[in-house]
């Protein structure tokens, strides 16, 4: 294996340890459309490539998919034109709809160019230029009407394709979060139609329809359920995906470590430092540590890494903006917490961290009531915080980390304590 980071890993580079979820992931979805679940950073969309990979191999390369990140998606038209624009190039691509092709993406076009006249910039026309540059979004406001016809146009592509096709939503959470706060539920509820729509039967029999596979870091269920909305997903079938277990955290280190030869001097003990530090972590943070400790071995030429080389990566790791500080970020981003929110959420992980790191303990509903006094304010921001996977319910009801590295950066970050956890 590869180290890779930031990127998708598929093919070679894709953790065998997470093939049992590609066989269920396949499994399930023969019967039924999927929410894909789990903390940012588990490989979840890893997961969804490396499965629409493999089905394409079997299938000689014809596998029809449409994969979307929803997650710079900025609004509602967006997300329809985006989803129309991408699903004819892939029907024309794969001669999904026969003949009719070339008509009826030339028909599409001259349909939206009419539809948002003076609103939206189509540039140069649907198919020849990668969406984020294609589309303008000009749009003030929102108007139902317009999405109504976006909606019955793309009903009739999904009807005229000739086989079933998959479609993967992904980040489709975030795509609510970016919702006006006065028009949230509004444009959620229309939103869950188009996908309801898209899993409507169409002209195939029952085991032939098209599938949906909806996926996201944020928990859709609790964002739904905040709308009153949560009985429009209550259809899908919901596969998790967790963090490694310490056992595998170092057998993904180990992967990565044989592939670049790292040697370690005796008495390091990093199979210990790996899950202490890494167990139930995200595959990414060991992809990041793994290169750390190749970019020392580099720039130092250095033949076996000592216990000081393993604590320097781990160091750059916890206080290097791409590790665990993108959660630190997101705390200041107004789309997750409002701005009379983000100091209490501040000294709540502070608390968490502190307890964890240093007295070895969860932190209990009364250490949370010292900070924040009202109970609905501390009910909302305990329930936020948990469907956002920034806290987890540990020891029968109490709050921590599964992963201690993001309990040690949170430590670093707002405590300015130590960064490598040293358990009794």
């Amino acid at each position: 294996m590869e180290i890779v980071t930031g990127a998708v890993t598929t093919g070679e580079n894709f953790y065998p340890g997470r093939v049992v979820y590609i066989e269920e992931l396949n499994r399930r979805l023969a019967l039924t459309d999927l929410l894909l679940l789990g903390p940012r950073r588990t490989g979840k969309t890893s997961l969804i490539k490396e499965y629409l990979l493999r089905q394409s191999e079997n299938k000689g390369g014809s596998f029809p998919y449409l994969y979307m990140n929803l997650e710079d998606t900025k609004g509602l038209y967006q997300f329809y034109f985006r989803l129309i624009r991408e699903l004819l190039a892939v029907t024309d691509k794969l001669k999904l709809l026969k003949d009719k092709s070339a008509e009826f993406i030339a028909n599409t076009c001259n349909f939206l160019n009419q539809l948002v006249a003076g609103k939206v910039t189509l540039k140069p026309d649907l198919l020849d230029t990668e969406v984020e540059s294609e589309i303008e979004i000009r749009i003030p406001r929102f108007e139902k009407k317009t999405i109504d016809q976006l909606q019955n146009h793309l009903a009739k592509i999904l009807f005229e394709i000739q086989i079933p096709i998959v479609i993967v939503l992904d980040e489709f959470p975030e795509l609510i979060l970016k919702f006006p706060a006065a028009e949230r539920k509004e444009l959620t509820k229309t939103l869950m139609s188009c996908a309801r729509a898209i899993r409507q039967k169409t002209k195939f029999d029952d085991k032939k329809n098209h599938k949906i596979i909806i996926a996201g870091s944020i928990n859709l269920r609790n964002t739904l359920d905040s709308l009153g909305l949560a009985d429009t997903i209550n259809d899908l079938e919901e596969l998790a995906i967790p963090h490694l277990k310490p056992s595998d955290s170092f057998e993904l280190f180990n992967l990565l470590g044989v592939s670049e030869n790292f040697q370690f001097e005796s008495g390091t003990n990093e199979h210990k430092f790996i899950e202490t530090q890494f167990g139930y972590c995200a595959p990414y943070y060991i992809q990041l540590f793994a290169d750390r400790l190749r970019t020392i071995r580099r720039n130092q030429t250095v033949t076996k890494f000592t216990l000081a080389h393993i604590h320097s990566a781990y160091r750059a790791l916890i206080l290097g903006d791409r590790g665990p500080n993108y959660f630190l970020k997101r705390i200041d981003k107004s789309d997750y917490y409002a701005q009379e929110q983000r100091e209490a959420i501040r000294n709540i992980l502070s608390n968490i961290a502190h307890n964890q790191f240093e007295e070895h303990r969860s932190t209990c509903d009364h250490d949370i009531a010292q900070l924040v006094k009202d109970p609905l304010q501390r009910h909302h921001l305990l329930s936020k915080l948990l469907a956002d996977d920034m806290i987890q319910i540990v020891n029968g009801g109490q709050y921590g980390f599964y992963s201690q590295l993001i309990c040690n950066f949170w430590h670093s970050a707002l405590n300015g304590g130590g960064y490598i956890y040293a358990p009794k």
